[in-house]
């Protein structure tokens, strides 16, 4: 290599050197401000990821989701890769909370498909359907909200018992489930 040639090299090294420290000051400064957030903070804790690189992503699928660059297919995979993974991990646990949790979950994802069969006139009445629905999934299942909790509670398991037995329960308990994982299944 000439002498011209590693000069430029060094120089080159001297700026990416230079560039990945600005980008570590950037990414502290974030850190900071962002700490502010007790859902990022609990998000953090719970999933070991930083808040820095979680709100980067959403920041960019805020983007390609309100600009509609893949727009049904990023909701669509943010709606299933992430509770996939929890369910599997879920599955291989002794705990049955979050089989129950994740299954509720599955089950309120499946009705809301159900509900997107109409998803023209739907995208139609509601402005940016496809950031409104992100941020519903995200509702659904991110730890600190259990939202699917919610709408099994207060929607599905009334309009269940209304179909089975022709009357609501008072309860309101959510699902019923056996005490542990290895009780027999009666369906």
């Amino acid at each position: 290599m000439t002498q011209t040639e590693q000069t430029a090299v060094n120089r080159a090294r001297s700026q990416a050197s230079d560039a990945m420290q600005k980008l570590r000051e950037y990414e502290s400064l974030a850190d900071r401000k962002l700490s502010e957030y007790k859902a990022l903070n609990t998000l953090e804790e719970q999933t070991g990821v930083k808040k820095t690189r979680t709100s980067a992503v959403c920041a960019v699928l805020f983007f390609l989701v309100f600009f509609d660059f893949g727009a049904q297919f990023i909701v669509n995979l943010v709606g299933f890769v992430y509770p996939a993974y929890r369910s599997l991990k879920a599955l291989e646990s002794p705990s049955i909370r979050d089989d129950e949790k994740w299954l509720t979950y599955w089950v309120v994802f499946g009705f809301a498909n159900v509900i997107e069969y109409f998803r023209d006139t739907l995208t139609a009445i509601v402005p940016f359907y496809d950031l409104v629905k992100l941020s519903i999934l995200l509702w659904l299942y991110l730890p600190f909200t259990n939202g699917a909790d919610e709408v099994y509670k207060q929607a599905i398991q009334p309009a269940f018992q209304m179909l089975t037995t022709g009357r609501v329960k008072q309860s309101g308990n959510g699902p019923n489930v056996q005490s542990s994982k290895s009780a027999t299944l009666q369906d």
